[in-house]
Protein backbone atom coordinates (compact mmCIF):
# COMPACT_ATOMS: atom_id res chain seq x y z
CA UNK A 1 0.00 0.00 0.00
CA UNK A 2 1.12 3.29 -0.84
CA UNK A 3 1.12 6.62 1.07
CA UNK A 4 -1.81 7.96 -0.96
CA UNK A 5 -3.98 4.41 -0.58
CA UNK A 6 -2.78 5.15 2.93
CA UNK A 7 -4.36 8.39 3.18
CA UNK A 8 -6.99 7.79 1.70
CA UNK A 9 -7.94 5.05 4.02
CA UNK A 10 -7.67 6.98 7.07
CA UNK A 11 -9.68 9.57 5.39
CA UNK A 12 -12.43 7.03 4.54
CA UNK A 13 -12.47 5.15 8.16
CA UNK A 14 -12.46 8.74 10.04
CA UNK A 15 -15.36 10.47 8.02
CA UNK A 16 -17.06 6.78 8.33
CA UNK A 17 -20.68 6.71 9.08
CA UNK A 18 -23.39 4.05 9.98
CA UNK A 19 -26.08 6.04 10.80
CA UNK A 20 -28.03 6.13 7.70
CA UNK A 21 -29.69 3.22 9.34
CA UNK A 22 -31.95 4.74 12.14
CA UNK A 23 -32.51 1.78 14.78
CA UNK A 24 -28.06 1.83 14.46
CA UNK A 25 -28.56 5.84 15.35
CA UNK A 26 -31.03 4.73 18.18
CA UNK A 27 -28.71 2.19 19.74
CA UNK A 28 -25.87 5.38 20.04
CA UNK A 29 -28.47 7.40 21.46
CA UNK A 30 -29.31 4.55 24.54
CA UNK A 31 -25.58 4.31 24.69
CA UNK A 32 -25.16 8.25 24.96
CA UNK A 33 -27.55 8.42 27.28
CA UNK A 34 -25.84 5.99 29.51
CA UNK A 35 -22.57 8.10 28.69
CA UNK A 36 -24.20 10.93 29.93
CA UNK A 37 -25.21 9.46 32.96
CA UNK A 38 -21.42 7.67 33.82
CA UNK A 39 -19.40 11.02 32.56
CA UNK A 40 -21.94 12.91 34.91
CA UNK A 41 -20.52 11.03 38.06
CA UNK A 42 -17.09 10.86 37.21
CA UNK A 43 -17.24 14.32 36.56
CA UNK A 44 -18.96 14.89 40.31
CA UNK A 45 -16.96 12.42 41.81
CA UNK A 46 -13.50 13.14 40.35
CA UNK A 47 -14.14 16.88 41.76
CA UNK A 48 -15.18 16.17 45.01
CA UNK A 49 -12.11 14.11 45.32
CA UNK A 50 -9.56 16.62 43.98
CA UNK A 51 -11.22 19.38 46.48
CA UNK A 52 -11.38 17.50 49.88
CA UNK A 53 -7.27 15.88 48.77
CA UNK A 54 -6.09 19.63 48.48
CA UNK A 55 -7.80 20.74 51.64
CA UNK A 56 -6.92 17.91 53.75
CA UNK A 57 -3.59 16.79 52.08
CA UNK A 58 -2.36 20.08 51.11
CA UNK A 59 -4.03 22.51 53.20
CA UNK A 60 -5.58 24.56 50.79
CA UNK A 61 -7.67 27.06 52.31
CA UNK A 62 -11.19 27.21 50.21
CA UNK A 63 -12.09 30.65 48.81
CA UNK A 64 -14.60 32.30 46.59
CA UNK A 65 -11.62 34.26 44.84
CA UNK A 66 -7.70 34.09 44.77
CA UNK A 67 -6.11 35.56 48.07
CA UNK A 68 -2.89 37.07 48.37
CA UNK A 69 -1.20 34.12 48.74
CA UNK A 70 -2.89 32.10 45.63
CA UNK A 71 -0.43 28.66 45.74
CA UNK A 72 -2.43 28.17 49.22
CA UNK A 73 -6.02 29.23 48.10
CA UNK A 74 -8.38 26.88 46.37
CA UNK A 75 -11.53 28.96 44.73
CA UNK A 76 -14.81 27.01 44.86
CA UNK A 77 -16.84 29.01 41.88
CA UNK A 78 -15.12 26.57 39.32
CA UNK A 79 -15.21 23.32 40.89
CA UNK A 80 -18.58 24.06 41.81
CA UNK A 81 -19.63 24.73 38.00
CA UNK A 82 -17.86 21.75 37.37
CA UNK A 83 -19.97 19.71 39.32
CA UNK A 84 -23.03 21.82 38.01
CA UNK A 85 -22.29 20.70 34.53
CA UNK A 86 -22.07 17.23 35.25
CA UNK A 87 -25.07 17.44 37.11
CA UNK A 88 -26.67 18.98 33.97
CA UNK A 89 -25.57 16.10 32.17
CA UNK A 90 -26.70 13.39 34.39
CA UNK A 91 -30.48 14.98 33.87
CA UNK A 92 -30.66 15.34 30.30
CA UNK A 93 -29.46 11.41 30.39
CA UNK A 94 -33.47 11.64 31.52
CA UNK A 95 -34.95 13.79 29.21
CA UNK A 96 -36.06 13.15 25.57
CA UNK A 97 -33.39 14.21 23.28
CA UNK A 98 -31.88 13.19 19.85
CA UNK A 99 -28.27 12.16 19.36
CA UNK A 100 -27.20 15.58 18.04
CA UNK A 101 -27.98 17.58 20.49
CA UNK A 102 -26.35 15.11 23.07
CA UNK A 103 -23.32 15.37 20.90
CA UNK A 104 -23.38 19.11 20.75
CA UNK A 105 -23.75 19.26 24.92
CA UNK A 106 -21.06 17.20 25.98
CA UNK A 107 -18.95 18.76 23.56
CA UNK A 108 -19.54 22.30 25.14
CA UNK A 109 -18.97 20.17 28.80
CA UNK A 110 -15.90 19.24 27.78
CA UNK A 111 -14.21 22.43 26.89
CA UNK A 112 -15.88 24.25 29.34
CA UNK A 113 -14.27 21.76 31.69
CA UNK A 114 -11.37 22.21 30.10
CA UNK A 115 -10.98 25.96 30.30
CA UNK A 116 -11.99 26.05 33.91
CA UNK A 117 -9.28 23.57 34.19
CA UNK A 118 -6.53 25.68 32.37
CA UNK A 119 -7.96 29.15 34.02
CA UNK A 120 -7.60 27.96 37.82
CA UNK A 121 -3.87 26.76 36.81
CA UNK A 122 -3.49 30.32 35.83
CA UNK A 123 -4.76 32.00 39.01
CA UNK A 124 -2.89 29.44 40.88
CA UNK A 125 0.26 29.77 38.70
CA UNK A 126 0.61 26.22 38.60
CA UNK A 127 -0.12 23.29 36.05
CA UNK A 128 0.90 20.42 37.24
CA UNK A 129 -2.15 18.13 37.27
CA UNK A 130 -3.97 19.62 33.96
CA UNK A 131 -2.25 17.18 31.18
CA UNK A 132 -3.99 14.62 33.32
CA UNK A 133 -7.04 16.19 33.52
CA UNK A 134 -7.54 16.62 30.34
CA UNK A 135 -6.46 13.59 29.75
CA UNK A 136 -9.21 12.25 31.90
CA UNK A 137 -11.79 14.54 30.10
CA UNK A 138 -10.37 13.01 26.00
CA UNK A 139 -10.72 9.36 27.63
CA UNK A 140 -14.42 10.21 28.91
CA UNK A 141 -15.45 11.94 25.98
CA UNK A 142 -14.10 8.60 23.75
CA UNK A 143 -15.35 6.41 25.40
CA UNK A 144 -18.71 7.46 27.23
CA UNK A 145 -20.64 9.26 24.29
CA UNK A 146 -20.99 7.75 20.78
CA UNK A 147 -19.10 10.38 18.91
CA UNK A 148 -18.01 9.74 15.13
CA UNK A 149 -14.13 9.48 14.71
CA UNK A 150 -13.94 12.76 12.93
CA UNK A 151 -15.88 14.46 15.75
CA UNK A 152 -13.25 13.43 18.32
CA UNK A 153 -10.71 14.26 16.33
CA UNK A 154 -11.77 17.91 16.23
CA UNK A 155 -12.89 17.91 20.17
CA UNK A 156 -9.16 16.82 20.50
CA UNK A 157 -7.28 19.64 19.01
CA UNK A 158 -10.15 21.94 20.55
CA UNK A 159 -8.74 20.99 23.65
CA UNK A 160 -5.41 21.17 22.55
CA UNK A 161 -5.73 24.54 21.02
CA UNK A 162 -7.26 25.34 24.61
CA UNK A 163 -3.81 24.71 26.10
CA UNK A 164 -1.28 25.77 23.83
CA UNK A 165 -1.91 28.59 22.56
CA UNK A 166 -4.34 29.30 24.94
CA UNK A 167 -2.55 29.27 27.55
CA UNK A 168 -0.20 32.12 26.09
CA UNK A 169 -3.19 34.29 24.91
CA UNK A 170 -5.10 34.13 28.00
CA UNK A 171 -2.80 35.68 30.74
CA UNK A 172 -2.40 38.97 29.01
CA UNK A 173 -6.58 39.23 29.06
CA UNK A 174 -6.68 38.03 32.58
CA UNK A 175 -3.75 40.33 33.88
CA UNK A 176 -1.71 37.20 35.36
CA UNK A 177 1.45 35.65 34.64
CA UNK A 178 2.51 33.11 32.09
CA UNK A 179 2.61 29.94 32.92
CA UNK A 180 5.27 27.89 31.49
CA UNK A 181 3.70 25.26 29.39
CA UNK A 182 6.47 22.59 28.08
CA UNK A 183 6.53 20.96 24.24
CA UNK A 184 6.36 17.75 26.06
CA UNK A 185 3.33 18.45 27.35
CA UNK A 186 1.21 19.48 23.79
CA UNK A 187 3.58 16.65 22.79
CA UNK A 188 1.92 14.11 25.23
CA UNK A 189 -1.66 15.51 24.41
CA UNK A 190 -1.39 15.14 20.99
CA UNK A 191 -0.54 11.60 21.03
CA UNK A 192 -3.05 10.65 23.22
CA UNK A 193 -5.20 12.31 20.73
CA UNK A 194 -3.92 9.69 18.31
CA UNK A 195 -4.39 7.21 19.96
CA UNK A 196 -8.25 8.40 21.71
CA UNK A 197 -8.93 8.91 17.89
CA UNK A 198 -8.12 4.70 17.08
CA UNK A 199 -9.86 3.79 20.11
CA UNK A 200 -13.24 6.22 19.04
CA UNK A 201 -13.09 5.03 15.35
CA UNK A 202 -12.93 1.08 16.78
CA UNK A 203 -15.34 1.52 19.57
CA UNK A 204 -17.90 3.10 16.51
CA UNK A 205 -17.16 0.31 14.21
CA UNK A 206 -17.55 -2.38 16.18
CA UNK A 207 -20.54 -0.86 17.67
CA UNK A 208 -21.94 -1.32 14.44
CA UNK A 209 -20.43 -4.61 13.72
CA UNK A 210 -22.11 -5.83 16.89
CA UNK A 211 -25.01 -4.14 16.07
CA UNK A 212 -25.37 -5.90 12.59
CA UNK A 213 -24.65 -9.04 14.37
CA UNK A 214 -26.90 -9.43 16.45
CA UNK A 215 -30.01 -8.74 14.06
CA UNK A 216 -28.59 -11.28 11.71
CA UNK A 217 -29.12 -13.41 14.86
CA UNK A 218 -32.27 -11.99 15.83
CA UNK A 219 -33.14 -13.09 12.08
CA UNK A 220 -32.50 -16.70 13.15
CA UNK A 221 -33.60 -17.09 16.54
CA UNK A 222 -36.47 -14.82 17.01
CA UNK A 223 -38.26 -16.21 13.52
CA UNK A 224 -37.08 -20.07 13.78
CA UNK A 225 -34.87 -20.53 10.95
CA UNK A 226 -32.61 -22.33 11.54
CA UNK A 227 -31.15 -25.09 9.75
CA UNK A 228 -31.04 -27.67 12.90
CA UNK A 229 -35.00 -26.86 13.39
CA UNK A 230 -36.62 -25.81 10.69
CA UNK A 231 -40.33 -26.22 12.16
CA UNK A 232 -39.55 -24.16 15.24
CA UNK A 233 -41.03 -21.39 14.25
CA UNK A 234 -44.53 -22.70 13.67
CA UNK A 235 -45.72 -22.57 17.42
CA UNK A 236 -44.68 -18.80 17.44
CA UNK A 237 -46.36 -18.31 14.10
CA UNK A 238 -49.53 -19.88 15.19
CA UNK A 239 -49.54 -18.34 18.73
CA UNK A 240 -49.50 -14.79 17.19
CA UNK A 241 -51.56 -15.65 13.87
CA UNK A 242 -54.72 -14.55 15.12
CA UNK A 243 -53.50 -11.42 16.94
CA UNK A 244 -52.61 -10.21 13.21
CA UNK A 245 -55.43 -11.57 11.12
CA UNK A 246 -57.50 -8.96 11.76
CA UNK A 247 -57.59 -5.05 12.99
CA UNK A 248 -57.86 -5.77 16.86
CA UNK A 249 -61.52 -5.27 16.61
CA UNK A 250 -63.20 -5.73 19.77
CA UNK A 251 -65.11 -9.12 18.14
CA UNK A 252 -61.65 -10.76 16.41
CA UNK A 253 -59.86 -10.53 20.26
CA UNK A 254 -60.51 -13.91 20.97
CA UNK A 255 -56.36 -14.33 21.93
CA UNK A 256 -56.97 -11.23 24.39
CA UNK A 257 -59.64 -12.98 26.55
CA UNK A 258 -57.49 -16.17 26.73
CA UNK A 259 -54.67 -14.44 27.81
CA UNK A 260 -55.92 -11.66 30.00
CA UNK A 261 -54.73 -9.10 28.43
CA UNK A 262 -55.50 -5.71 30.73
CA UNK A 263 -57.00 -2.27 29.79
CA UNK A 264 -53.25 -1.24 29.71
CA UNK A 265 -51.86 -3.86 27.63
CA UNK A 266 -54.19 -3.57 24.91
CA UNK A 267 -53.06 0.41 24.55
CA UNK A 268 -49.58 -0.58 24.65
CA UNK A 269 -50.22 -3.76 22.12
CA UNK A 270 -52.80 -1.03 19.96
CA UNK A 271 -49.63 1.67 20.03
CA UNK A 272 -46.67 -1.35 19.23
CA UNK A 273 -49.39 -2.30 16.72
CA UNK A 274 -49.71 1.58 15.03
CA UNK A 275 -45.93 2.35 15.07
CA UNK A 276 -45.26 -1.39 13.10
CA UNK A 277 -47.42 -0.48 10.31
CA UNK A 278 -46.59 2.99 9.91
CA UNK A 279 -43.00 1.69 9.44
CA UNK A 280 -43.67 -1.53 7.38
CA UNK A 281 -41.82 -0.70 4.09
CA UNK A 282 -38.57 0.25 6.06
CA UNK A 283 -35.61 -2.45 5.91
CA UNK A 284 -34.39 -0.74 8.47
CA UNK A 285 -37.31 -0.62 11.36
CA UNK A 286 -36.33 -3.00 14.03
CA UNK A 287 -36.57 -3.42 18.06
CA UNK A 288 -34.39 -0.33 19.09
CA UNK A 289 -36.73 1.82 16.63
CA UNK A 290 -39.87 0.14 17.95
CA UNK A 291 -38.35 0.53 21.36
CA UNK A 292 -38.00 4.36 20.98
CA UNK A 293 -41.43 4.92 19.28
CA UNK A 294 -43.41 3.21 22.24
CA UNK A 295 -41.18 4.91 24.60
CA UNK A 296 -39.16 1.94 26.42
CA UNK A 297 -36.42 0.25 26.74
CA UNK A 298 -35.68 -2.70 24.35
CA UNK A 299 -35.39 -5.12 26.84
CA UNK A 300 -39.07 -3.78 28.80
CA UNK A 301 -40.54 -4.07 25.25
CA UNK A 302 -39.28 -7.90 24.69
CA UNK A 303 -40.07 -9.05 28.52
CA UNK A 304 -43.80 -7.03 28.07
CA UNK A 305 -44.61 -8.41 24.75
CA UNK A 306 -43.49 -12.21 25.27
CA UNK A 307 -45.68 -11.93 29.06
CA UNK A 308 -48.79 -10.60 26.80
CA UNK A 309 -48.84 -12.57 23.70
CA UNK A 310 -46.17 -14.92 23.62
CA UNK A 311 -44.20 -13.28 20.77
CA UNK A 312 -40.77 -11.78 20.56
CA UNK A 313 -40.48 -7.91 19.51
CA UNK A 314 -38.40 -8.92 16.30
CA UNK A 315 -40.98 -11.82 16.03
CA UNK A 316 -43.72 -9.40 15.78
CA UNK A 317 -42.75 -7.01 13.35
CA UNK A 318 -41.74 -10.07 10.98
CA UNK A 319 -45.48 -11.56 11.23
CA UNK A 320 -46.86 -8.30 10.67
CA UNK A 321 -45.22 -7.85 7.70
CA UNK A 322 -46.30 -11.06 6.55
CA UNK A 323 -49.65 -10.53 7.26
CA UNK A 324 -49.42 -7.38 5.35
CA UNK A 325 -47.57 -8.96 2.07
CA UNK A 326 -51.09 -11.82 2.11
CA UNK A 327 -52.85 -8.98 2.00
CA UNK A 328 -50.91 -7.67 -0.76
CA UNK A 329 -50.52 -10.91 -2.57
CA UNK A 330 -54.51 -11.21 -2.58
CA UNK A 331 -54.92 -7.43 -4.10
CA UNK A 332 -52.41 -8.35 -6.81
CA UNK A 333 -50.65 -5.35 -5.80
CA UNK A 334 -47.18 -6.86 -7.63
CA UNK A 335 -45.10 -9.77 -8.22
CA UNK A 336 -43.35 -11.46 -5.53
CA UNK A 337 -40.00 -9.44 -5.17
CA UNK A 338 -41.95 -6.27 -5.17
CA UNK A 339 -44.17 -6.95 -2.51
CA UNK A 340 -40.84 -8.08 -0.21
CA UNK A 341 -39.76 -5.11 -0.89
CA UNK A 342 -42.72 -3.22 -0.03
CA UNK A 343 -43.09 -4.84 3.35
CA UNK A 344 -39.48 -3.99 4.44
CA UNK A 345 -38.04 -7.53 3.00
CA UNK A 346 -34.28 -7.13 1.50
CA UNK A 347 -34.05 -10.44 0.19
CA UNK A 348 -37.11 -12.17 -1.28
CA UNK A 349 -35.86 -15.62 -0.97
CA UNK A 350 -36.08 -15.17 3.01
CA UNK A 351 -38.97 -13.63 2.45
CA UNK A 352 -40.68 -16.31 0.45
CA UNK A 353 -39.25 -18.97 2.62
CA UNK A 354 -40.44 -17.92 6.03
CA UNK A 355 -43.77 -16.91 3.99
CA UNK A 356 -44.30 -20.73 3.43
CA UNK A 357 -43.57 -21.49 7.05
CA UNK A 358 -46.85 -19.37 8.25
CA UNK A 359 -49.08 -20.12 5.50
CA UNK A 360 -47.97 -23.40 4.34
CA UNK A 361 -47.73 -22.61 0.61
CA UNK A 362 -45.11 -19.83 -1.32
CA UNK A 363 -46.16 -16.49 -1.82
CA UNK A 364 -46.72 -17.11 -5.56
CA UNK A 365 -48.85 -20.38 -4.59
CA UNK A 366 -50.94 -18.19 -2.36
CA UNK A 367 -51.80 -15.55 -4.95
CA UNK A 368 -52.32 -17.84 -7.55
CA UNK A 369 -55.03 -19.95 -5.14
CA UNK A 370 -56.56 -16.85 -4.04
CA UNK A 371 -56.72 -15.39 -7.87
CA UNK A 372 -58.80 -19.00 -8.12
CA UNK A 373 -60.84 -18.57 -5.61
CA UNK A 374 -62.13 -14.95 -5.94
CA UNK A 375 -62.66 -16.43 -9.71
Amino acid sequence: MNVTDAVQSFVGKLFVTYENNPDFRLLLLRLSKNGLLVSGLLGITVTVIYMYSQVLMNDFIPAWSYSAAPLKTMVLWDKLLIIFISATAMLMSRLKINLGPIRFFFSIMVLSCVFLILYDDLMSQGSRYSTGYLTIAMLIAATCISFKPWQILTLCICTILILFPGMMILPGILGVPQVRISWSDVIYLSIISIIFLGISEFVYRSRYTQYMAKRSEDRIVESGIDQADPDSLNSELEQAKEMISGDLAPEKRQWVSEISVSSTDELFLEKVKLVIEDHMGDSNFGVEWLAHEVAISPRQLQRRLRASVGVSAGGLIRLMRLHRAAQLLEKRAGNVSEIAYKVGFQDPTYFSRIFRQMFKVNPAEYAKGKREYSD
